[in-house]
């Protein structure tokens, strides 16, 4: 996942992959410690990965935001730079779903 430049890795992908749940566990914990590393790349993908989070909060993807949740690749309650909550983002861009 790291080395995609063109960001063609889908959640759907990894789900419907053939890694054992024990294995999925073990990659989503390393991905959440991503934001934590000198790595640019490592950092990048997670900072990538909080984008993709609030984006589909602000554009009202449903699909998406489950997706990351049913892997936890995400936590509901982490704020965006500004202090704002996935939330509180879908509420100021009139996403009722």
């Amino acid at each position: 996942m790291i080395s995609s430049k063109t960001d063609s890795n889908t959640f759907l992908d990894f789900q419907e992959s053939r890694f054992s749940d024990a294995e999925k566990t073990q990659i989503i914990s390393e991905i959440k410690q991503w934001n934590k590393s000198s790595d640019v790349r490592k950092k990048q993908f997670a900072d990538t990965l909080k984008l993709k989070w609030f984006a589909s909060a602000r554009d009202g993807n449903e699909i998406l935001m489950d997706r990351m949740l049913s892997l936890r690749m995400v936590d509901i309650n982490q704020k965006n730079r500004f202090g704002f909550s996935a939330l509180l983002v879908a509420v100021q861009n009139h996403q009722g779903n």
